[in-house]
Parts: structure tokens; C-alpha cells; sequence
């Protein structure tokens, strides 16, 4: 696995134990308040849903939740924030990479007689 991927992966499974972690504090009874349950479990998809309210999905998202378990809207919205989180940490990686190599090139390389002469001198001294 290349770096970029890697890199991809990591946040998508950061992305997954921090909502671990918001399903975990609600199921052990860490927040109690029912508000504040919504509040929290709502946490990882915030952006997601604010998408969905700016281009016109969030009737729809509704209407599904109405229809089947609130688990179900909420399946279709996290699993499909996480092909764009990967690619969001692919692209991340190319710009460190870029940004490495850009450094690398306008690092000043020694004149290749120069290179020569110091491995003649080192031969000499050992």
C-alpha cells in the first residue's frame, strides 16, 4: 500500500473511532439526556447533513427515516462520507509529496567534478 493510500485510510478510520466513540457514550449511559443523545449521535454527520439540507436531500433523508429505523438514513450518509474522506487524505498526501519534492529540486547539487574529487581524496585517506 502507497503512502497516499495509507494516508486515505487513516482518515477514514479516525473518522470511524470517533464515531465509535459518540455511539459508545450514548450506549453506556454517559450522555443521558435524550437531546443531548441526538445531539451527539449526530456528531460525526453534521457536515453531511448540512450538504444535504443546501442541495435539497434532507426531505428525503426524513422521509427514509420515517419509513425504516433512523439507522438507515444514517448507514447511507456515513458510508458515503468515507470514499470522500479517503480522497481527501490521497490528496493530502500528493501535496506533502509535491511539496518534498519541490524542496528536493531546489536543494543545490554539489558540480559533478567536485563529487569526483572528493571520492579521489577519500580512496587516498583509507
Amino acid at each position: 500500500m502507497n503512502e497516499r493510500k495509507l494516508i486515505g485510510v487513516s482518515f477514514c478510520i479516525t473518522y470511524v473511532v470517533l464515531t465509535a466513540a459518540c455511539f459508545a457514550l450514548v450506549r453506556f449511559g454517559v450522555v443521558t439526556n435524550c437531546y443531548a443523545q441526538a445531539y451527539v449521535l449526530e456528531l460525526p454527520i453534521w457536515i453531511q447533513l448540512a450538504i444535504a439540507k443546501a442541495i435539497g436531500l434532507y426531505p428525503v433523508l426524513q422521509e427514509l427515516s420515517a419509513l425504516t429505523h433512523w439507522g438507515v438514513p444514517y448507514a447511507i450518509v456515513y458510508v458515503g462520507s468515507l470514499y470522500p474522506l479517503y480522497r481527501l487524505g490521497c490528496w493530502v498526501a500528493r501535496i506533502d509529496e509535491e511539496a518534498l519534492a519541490s524542496e528536493e529540486a531546489s536543494r543545490p547539487r554539489p558540480h559533478p567534478e567536485l563529487e569526483k574529487n572528493c571520492e579521489r581524496r577519500a580512496e587516498e585517506i583509507y
